[in-house]
């Protein structure tokens, strides 16, 4: 078939040949967008109108008194033209208003005309700075409330508030020419169209503005809003055009040149009729070369059809269009309507014959219950040329394994694309699996003729198993494309591209495949731990520091200075002091029962008098009569004592009040060694040799280091049980050797 894969490539020797590679460049660059015309300056100054008269005209101030005078029968004759109408006040119910004379300009002063609309039939005629509210059929004007059929007609700062009549033809906005007859230098800026249409049922068209054969028109600026019906197209023999579609926001045809920035489009669905396939456009463009659609923002929604049943919405819809430039636009379609294999939302559709379409820095953002793509564009009536870049998708909908059940951020049906540098999201409301249709860029529902690619330099973030797939491709290159994908089983080992189309002089390679979590993980940690990782000592910035002053911090028990005041109070179960066992307890750690002290509340006893004790018996308490001072029997310290120093035995440790305390332990994990390094030896030793260490240390009062022979005093002096227990050793060692020397004198006799 002719094609080298990125597995194929990685086998090739220095001299092998490989037929039938074609060798194709780097993708163009973005073409350059083409100039946006000046907006032209307000004609006249709305806050004085008696200054910078247009061409030296009359001005005419128009009372409710005086306007029939110049409007006869409604109509504006010819020997008023070069002349400019001040508005003073607001009009009612003065119907269709015909303007035939040139060169006339209506300053509306913002004030407000209810049913009142325009028809224009005159050269070189402004309309500026005034309210129209309107719920009339206007059908003289073809049902608009402002039409216009002549040249250089300008439409600035006006704000339209129109609401159909059920099932009648209605416009904002419609500027009509001839395709014998176009008119030209039609501007509208900075208006606000209202626009509401109820055309459920009747063949009628409602569309908020209406451009047709107006070349080089210009409409900027302006914020449309529209509530309209879903309604079926009726397609031609080429396709659909503005008689096939009943509603839309926006429609344009036959106009080339024409230059549409900077506006606002949101569109509401507000009626779902039976049809069998109910359709809504936000702008549709027909038969319009050289045009530019730049910097707008489109919004749609449908929330009356609901998951199950079709629905058909585009957001920027073009037919049979040459050189169109499609940039810096925002896109968002919302919808709980769609199903399996049926219904569409898509930003942005393309339908041939069309060539030099740049689709360039575009936000495009949809999702539905059915099939759902960003860009979607086909060649079915005639071969299609896009130019696809830097645009940013986030697409969601309901994938399936038919080849209508697609959802994907790109689907090409097309004769030559290229499609380089975009960022795509694409995801399924249901659960994705192997075969599902989702992509990030694909042709996956077959067409007529060749189909030629450079997609390259594509990021595409998806549960899909692909980023990119193709049913058929001749002459084309799939290469540095990466699928960042959420799958579980995602392998960097994976291949990006289905490489299962029927492939002709197509090359394809480093399509990548990364877990998202190794992807986001590599952008966000800049640890660098390899052979250049250079470690610098951080730096205490903010002057903090960890010294605490407690000189002045009261304990909560006074009496008890051993208490720490940092420590949560007792008795909230945060801070509890382990004592020693009493010994008759048959659970060997819960602490010995108090003395009967009320000094120290919730403090668990230490066996031993403080002095604070209502029963000051020796430190005997009442239920614990068969203990001594120590907490244990005098057999038992001197065993303690005796096997204080073997690896198995108890460790020693000073206690408040110079009483002894044993902690029973099994295991050397209880106190490790300073390296780590387990030791029961050691470990034992170092316990016993930090707590003598502490409690020397607390003997002073001023907590300064005192010297070897005041400690032992104060072992003397604080704990005189231990003297006893050397003492009665040191007996029972010498009567050992008294009479082991008997004995060898007797056997010597």
């Amino acid at each position: 078939m002719g094609c080298v894969s990125a597995n194929d490539l990685s086998t090739l020797g220095e001299n092998t040949t490989v037929p039938n590679i074609i060798i194709v460049g780097d993708a163009p660059e973005v073409p350059d967008v083409p100039d946006i015309p000046d907006i032209p300056d307000f004609p006249v100054d709305p806050d004085n109108p008696d200054i910078d008269d247009q061409n030296d005209s009359d001005t005419v101030n128009l009372t409710i008194f005086n306007i029939d005078e110049y409007f006869v029968d409604g109509t504006l004759g010819v020997e008023h033209s070069n002349t400019k109408f001040v508005l003073t006040q607001n009009f009612d119910n003065l119907g269709l208003l015909k303007i035939e004379a040139n060169n006339v300009t209506i300053l509306g002063n913002n004030f407000t005309l209810q049913n009142v609309a325009f028809l224009i039939n005159g050269k070189d005629v402004t309309l500026a700075n005034f309210t129209l509210v309107n719920d009339f059929d206007f059908k003289d004007a073809d049902g608009a409330a402002i039409l216009t059929l002549a040249n250089n007609t300008h439409i600035r700062d006006c704000v339209i508030n129109y609401t159909v009549p059920r099932d009648s033809e209605g416009y904002g906005i419609s500027a009509v020419g001839r395709r014998i007859a176009p008119i030209s230098g039609l501007e509208v800026i900075n208006c606000i169209i209202n626009f509401e249409g109820h055309n459920y049922k009747a063949n009628t068209y409602n569309y908020a503005l209406k451009v047709s054969n107006c070349p080089n028109a210009l409409i900027a600026n302006n914020s449309i809003y529209t509530q309209l019906p879903l309604r079926d197209v009726n397609f031609g023999a080429v396709g659909a055009d503005l008689n096939s579609n009943y509603v839309a926001s926006v429609g344009i045809e036959y106009s080339n040149n024409l230059t549409f920035i900077g506006n606002i489009v949101a569109s509401i669905v507000n009626k779902r009729p039976g049809s069998p396939f109910p359709t809504l456009d936000g702008i549709i463009i027909a038969d319009s070369n050289d045009c530019l659609v730049k910097n707008n923002t489109l919004y749609m929604e449908d929330f009356l059809t609901f998951p199950g049943l079709n629905n058909y919405l585009y957001g920027i819809d073009v037919w049979r269009v040459n050189s169109l430039t499609l940039d810096s636009n925002n896109i968002a379609i919302l919808t709980t309507g769609g199903m399996l294999s049926a219904g569409t939302a898509y930003p942005i559709q393309i339908t041939g014959p069309s060539k030099k379409i740049n689709i360039t820095n575009n936000d495009l953002y949809s999702i539905s219950n059915g099939p759902n793509i960003g860009i979607y564009s086909q060649n079915y009536y005639g071969d299609t040329q896009l130019y696809i870049a830097h645009n940013k998708i986030n697409v969601t909908g309901l994938a399936g394994n038919d080849s209508w059940a697609l959802v994907a951020g790109i689907e090409v049906q097309d004769s030559n694309d290229t499609i380089i540098n975009n960022t795509i999201e694409v995801h399924s409301v249901a659960e994705v699996k192997d075969n599902d249709n989702i992509y990030g860029i694909s042709y996956s529902q077959s067409t007529k003729g060749n189909h030629t690619f450079v997609i390259k330099n594509n990021t595409v973030t998806s549960d899909a198993k692909y980023a990119i797939s193709l049913i058929s491709a001749e002459n084309s290159v799939i290469v540095d494309n990466l699928l960042i994908s959420t799958r579980k089983d995602a392998k960097a080992s994976y291949d990006a591209f289905n490489t299962k189309g029927k492939f002709y002089n197509t090359s394809y390679y480093n399509n990548r495949v990364v877990n998202a979590f190794d992807y986001y993980a590599e952008i966000y940690n800049h640890v660098d731990g390899g052979s250049e990782f250079n470690y610098t000592t951080p730096t205490n910035v903010n002057n903090l520091t960890n010294k605490v002053d407690g000189s002045k911090i009261k304990p909560w028990f006074p009496d008890f200075p051993n208490r720490n005041p940092l420590l949560p109070k007792p008795g909230d179960g945060s801070s509890v002091i382990v004592t020693p066992d009493d010994g008759d307890d048959k659970n060997p750690n819960v602490p010995d029962r108090p003395d009967g002290d009320t000094g120290y509340v919730d403090v668990p006893d230490l066996s031993g008098d403080d002095g604070g004790s209502k029963n000051p018996s020796n430190g005997t308490s009442s239920t614990d009569k068969n203990s001594n001072k120590l907490g244990v029997s005098l057999l038992d310290a001197l065993i303690n004592f005796l096997n204080s120093n073997t690896d198995t035995g108890d460790s020693r440790s000073n206690s408040y009040g110079g009483t002894v305390r044993t902690n029973s332990s099994t295991s050397s994990s209880d106190s490790p060694s300073l390296d780590g390094n387990p030791s029961p030896a050691s470990s034992t030793k170092s316990s016993s040799g930090s707590n003598a260490k502490s409690a020397g240390s607390s003997a002073g009062d001023d907590g300064k280091s005192v010297k070897a022979y005041e400690i032992d005093k104060n072992i003397m002096k604080s704990n005189p049980n231990t003297i006893i227990a050397s003492i009665i050793l040191i007996i029972i060692v010498a009567l050992l050797i008294f009479v082991g020397y008997k004995r060898k004198k007797l056997n010597e006799e």
